[in-house]
């Protein structure tokens, strides 16, 4: 889970620092909508509640932290 936090948080953060506003919106937009649902979908065709808690853990540490920094 905290490795997942920190890679989102850091690709989410590369991209408003590097792209466009367009292009960081877009990406932030993806990765809070759809980019979890698919995580979630390949763990529950694995069968895998291990990995299916630890990508929801990861999605609330990065809810939590960008609510901190305000970028929620």
């Amino acid at each position: 889970a905290t490795r997942l936090f920190y890679s989102i948080r850091s690709r989410v953060k590369y991209g408003f620092k590097h792209f466009g506003k367009l292009s960081a919106i877009l990406l932030f937009v993806a990765t809070y909508t759809i980019e979890p649902f698919a995580r979630l979908t390949l763990a529950l065709l694995h069968r895998s509640r291990k990995e299916a808690k630890e990508i929801i853990e990861g999605y609330v540490m990065l809810i939590k932290d960008m609510t901190k920094r305000k970028m929620l």
